[in-house]
């Protein structure tokens, strides 16, 4: 795979870089969210803008694939190992690639990834890519600025990378929708095809959680206890259940003082519910009361019930008594008062902190927030941590072992082609798929300070069908991030967006747009290691994550 991707790369034309024109500045990052602009970049190949590509094509799975990747900008990750243990090796690479960006340019972030507008994405070239403040930089400068940054990385013996520089606002923060909480039991098949909704309203990690006064969503990812002291607390992100207090203030739960409740899922929350089960309880009602009159006949005209025949009748029963109860259970949430499952109990200041670990000095965003929760915990201490790895309707359930360090994470990713293929469940996408970046992305905070996050793309096979999602969306911030049994980490933000046809933002109203493409998404994770470190600073406490088992095993109901 290296030679292929360094042949493919040297094939391409070594053109010198040109100025360019409002056009290309404007669609060349077709369909990356907030709608970047091209400041400036190394790569001397043209441009050509592609309103309509392939058409005419038979729709089949690899023209419909080309389809939807001619013509826009595409991420994907990093595939060559030598790239990415040079880029681990030591700080002194980053270091002087920061020190360049601080003296020339307001930058906002740094990320190396493989990305641009080709046809087919396994080929796209290595791209350094930076993001400075809107209208803060020109070409002139931005050329240069790139230029230099090149130079570095060939001083350190890193080849075949393009630097591209663009503008775009600060990183996105995943927020907003609702949540409740209740746990259902799933008897029989009766919930076959509603659990995908119902498990929002379970203590199954990854469901919605928002503050009782406000309307910021968010997501438990992960339930931890402390080692010596009672109780359970739902981890999750501080902006989401603190969004009104400053960031560079802490809290602590004062006893004598006001509780900032949280509860679980919100109206809409509850109405998809009631929708997406009414159905299969109205059906179930009706098929109970037939088999209740057939049963009535056929006592009456042949005095005896068939073995199956009562069998029948008996699961029908126990389908149509699950589904009374869970209507009844939905209808005693309607209230967000009588969502309420606990209150904030800890969140550290959202500022930059430096953390000394194994792997030496790491700084990274304390966006981490944790709420004592007082109901829907009961039970054997494993049934909030039962995580659903592919479609729920299958009933397969992986037991959570520990955690994945930062790292053995990036050994991992620097094996196998680079490519770490991991999953997370939350509270807006659900169940997604993605793999892990080797090289993170490294972000300038308002205050100047340099953090780091692991980055996560959506999952490189499943993007090319129209049905695919993000890896994340709004409402999914404090989601896990699992890689088989182990967690690696918390989705705290991240940027991306909703692919879309060039055409679609020009003036000409006379352009076909009615063809949308689908949607991408760059997720930024934090480290789960560094969570649990930061966590065991300020409250002084030992964290342990709450429900870890010794193996794995299949889970027949939706709670243990």
């Amino acid at each position: 795979m290296e030679t292929l991707l360094a042949d493919r790369r040297d094939e391409r034309p070594q053109a010198s870089p040109y100025r360019p024109d409002e056009e290309e500045r404007r669609f060349y990052y077709s369909g990356v969210r907030g709608s970047p602009m091209l400041v400036a970049r190394t790569s001397g190949e043209k441009w050509t803008k592609v309103t309509d590509p392939i058409k005419g094509l038979p729709e089949s799975r690899m023209f419909f694939a080309l389809k939807q990747v001619e013509g826009r900008y595409w991420y994907d990750v990093v595939q060559e190992p030598p790239i990415a243990k040079k880029w681990h090796e030591g700080p002194a690479l980053k270091q002087a690639l920061l020190a360049h960006l601080s003296a020339s340019c307001d930058w906002t972030s740094m990320q190396v990834m493989q990305c641009g507008s080709m046809s087919f994405h396994a080929f796209l070239p290595t791209v350094l890519l930076v993001s400075v403040a809107p209208g803060s930089l020109g070409w002139d400068e931005g050329i240069e600025i790139a230029k230099r940054c090149i130079s570095i990385l060939e001083s350190f013996e890193v080849y075949g990378i393009d630097c591209e520089i663009m503008e775009m606002a600060a990183m996105a923060k995943y927020g907003f929708r609702d949540i409740d909480s209740h746990d259902f039991v799933r008897e029989g098949d009766v919930l076959k095809y509603p659990i995908s909704t119902l498990l929002h309203l379970t203590s199954s990690s990854g469901y919605p959680i928002r503050a009782l006064d406000n309307d910021v969503q968010g997501t438990v990812g992960l339930h931890i206890a402390f080692k010596g002291q009672p109780g359970v607390y739902g981890l999750t992100c501080r902006h989401v259940v603190l969004p009104d207090l400053p960031p560079d203030t802490p809290y602590r739960h004062d006893p004598q003082g006001k509780e900032r409740k949280i509860i679980q899922a919100t109206k809409e929350t509850i109405h998809n519910a009631v929708q997406t089960v009414y159905l299969p309880h109205d059906s179930v009602a009706r098929q109970h009361g037939r088999l209740r009159v057939m049963l009535a006949l056929q006592e009456a005209f042949r005095g005896e019930i068939n073995a199956t025949f009562r069998e029948r009748l008996a699961k029908a029963e126990q389908d149509a008594d699950c589904m009374a109860r869970v209507m009844e259970l939905l209808e005693e949430m309607r209230r967000d008062e009588d969502r309420v499952i606990g209150h904030v109990a800890y969140a550290a200041p959202a500022t930059a902190t430096t953390l000394t670990t194994r792997d030496g000095e790491q700084t990274f965003l304390r966006d981490w927030a944790l709420c004592r929760l007082d109901k829907a915990m009961a039970g054997d201490g494993r049934s909030g941590m039962y995580v659903d790895t592919g479609y729920s309707r299958d009933g397969r359930w992986q037991g959570l072992k520990g955690i994945e360090t930062f790292r053995r994470v990036m050994e991992r990713t620097m094996t196998g082609g680079c490519r770490l293929e991991v999953v997370k469940r939350g509270a807006a996408s659900n169940i997604t798929h993605g793999t892990l970046n080797p090289i993170g992305c490294v972000r300038r905070m308002a205050d100047g300070r340099v953090t780091y996050d692991l980055m996560v793309l959506p999952d490189t096979v499943s993007a090319f069908r129209s049905w695919s999602l993000p890896f994340a969306a709004e409402g999914d911030s404090g989601s896990a991030v699992f890689h088989g049994d182990a967690v690696i980490g918390i989705v705290s933000g991240g940027y991306g967006g909703r692919r879309q046809n060039q055409s679609e933002d020009t003036p000409d109203k006379s352009e076909d747009t009615s063809e949308r493409q689908q949607e991408v998404d760059v997720a930024l994770v934090t480290p789960i290691e560094w969570i649990l470190q930061s966590i065991a600073e300020f409250t002084g406490l030992e964290p342990y994550i709450w429900g870890l088992i010794r193996r794995s095993r299949l889970h027949a109901g939706m709670v243990a």
